[in-house]
């Protein structure tokens, strides 16, 4: 049977790797087997309220989930929140969660979860000034309805909810005291669910059976998501070229941030597929992946992940194209269902029989 590999770069959201927005025909592309993720860094910290690290972001998006995210346009787009009231005086946002949706340890979410979530974020974590100084009461008025007052109005709170860096994600209502004051065994609503942390050998995420998506179109990190894969593997390489000689001897799936002079060497072996995407208006990356084992698949688009954007061209990113059809994700332009969600910038696929 033919298989092959596909690279994609930077520029999308492979940080989301796994996530994918394939719509109803989604279940159909599940694939079992392990896909290997060869990312630059090692994950700093599995709490992502307390750091800022983008590579933590890179596994841990497809485990959290957050209130409003970013679309495709970089406009501000619900995730977890259904729907929202301002009042007239600016003062108070009333949020409307989803229903039904669970948290890998079986617990439904509901309104005290986002309420805890939100005060913890006062009080603790990388924007507790931030917060502390927005937000002046969180309450759950019922089940599925969080009613949050400012200080002062402001324009721009919904984008502080929707921010990725040291994101506003979702934890079970009294999780953060269960586990001894900070997250160390991640407990989220998203698509995978957390097995296990190597540090310096892997992370690795499982497919959630109980995944409840939602239900609006995909548009950069926000809308359908499907997990197509059993099982992730986030591998730390952090020399560019051992994850350059990696993805080509077929020791992973996808490879993140390449340097661009593997890129052209890269694009001239057969069955390697490389290709470009802009990470935001201004700059564009690289990176390979197997198609049919990339967590996202093709990505043609910009990263709706503000911390990836910068002012000149970064390394590329690959990835392997193997013997399961490409997946694409939320926030990547792909010819097919996708499976993860990175900012990245180019990619990298490589053909090859099987």
């Amino acid at each position: 049977m033919r298989a092959n590999r596909r690279a994609s770069g930077t520029g999308c959201a492979l940080g989301l790797v796994v996530l994918a927005a394939v719509g109803a025909a989604g279940p159909a592309w599940a694939q079992s087997g392990v896909l290997k993720v060869a990312l630059q860094g090692d994950t700093s910290n599995v709490d992502l309220h307390l750091t800022t690290h983008y590579v933590s972001r890179v596994a841990l998006l497809n485990v959290y989930e957050m209130l409003y995210t970013l679309g495709e346009d970089l406009s501000i787009q619900p995730m977890l929140a259904d729907k929202h009231t301002i009042s007239p005086d600016a003062l108070t946002y009333t949020i409307t969660v989803r229903r039904g949706v669970k948290f890998h340890n079986g617990k439904v979410m509901d309104a005290k979860d986002v309420a805890s979530t939100l005060n913890r974020m006062k009080h603790q974590g990388c924007r507790s000034a931030e917060f502390k100084a927005l937000v002046k009461e969180v309450v759950a008025a019922d089940a599925s309805t969080v009613r949050i007052t400012l200080t002062n109005p402001s324009g721009v709170f919904l984008a502080n909810l929707a921010n990725v860096i040291c994101p506003v994600v979702i934890y079970p209502e009294g999780e953060v005291e269960k586990q001894g004051g900070a997250i160390t065994r991640p407990v989220g609503t998203g698509p995978y669910e957390f097995v296990e942390w190597k540090k310096d050998a892997y992370m690795r995420l499982r497919r959630f059976k109980d995944y409840v998506a939602d239900s609006r179109p995909a548009s950069g990190l926000a809308g359908k998501k499907v997990a197509i894969m059993d099982t992730v593997d986030f591998i730390p390489i952090p020399d560019s070229s051992v994850r350059a000689a990696a993805i080509e001897r077929g020791d992973v799936d996808i490879a993140i941030e390449l340097n661009v002079e593997d890129v052209a060497r890269l694009q001239s072996k057969p069955g390697l597929v490389v290709a470009s995407s802009p990470a935001s208006r201004s700059t564009t990356s690289d990176s390979a992946s197997r198609k049919g084992r990339s967590p996202t698949g093709d990505c043609d688009r910009r990263s709706p992940t503000p911390s990836t954007r910068t002012s000149c061209p970064r390394p590329t990113r690959a990835a392997r194209e193997s013997r399961f059809p490409p997946a694409s994700r939320p926030g990547c332009r792909s010819t097919a269902p996708s499976t993860t969600r990175i900012p990245t910038r180019s990619r990298t696929s490589r053909r090859r029989s099987s």
